[in-house]
């Protein structure tokens, strides 16, 4: 099953997701149009976060991303 373009499917579960073991503000998570059962996730990083890698997990129910994904900042 794809995801129609026509419509958006936000996620049904409540996500959080921290970056370097601080908790973000989720924007929005919903599936990715085109895609099988893949889900766009939307945050906002705070303005005073240093240039740094930072690792990122997104949790949803008791499930979680790899705790491998990494996110770079550069201001």
């Amino acid at each position: 099953f794809v995801t129609p373009s026509d419509k958006i499917y936000n996620s049904a579960n409540t996500i959080t997701v921290t970056v370097g073991g601080s908790p973000v503000q989720v924007l929005g998570a919903a599936l990715t149009p085109g895609a099988a059962g893949l889900y766009q996730v939307a945050i906002q990083l705070p303005t005073t976060l240093a240039n740094n890698d930072y690792q990122v997990v997104a949790t949803v129910a008791s499930a979680q991303s790899p705790a491998t994904t990494m996110l770079t900042v550069h201001n």
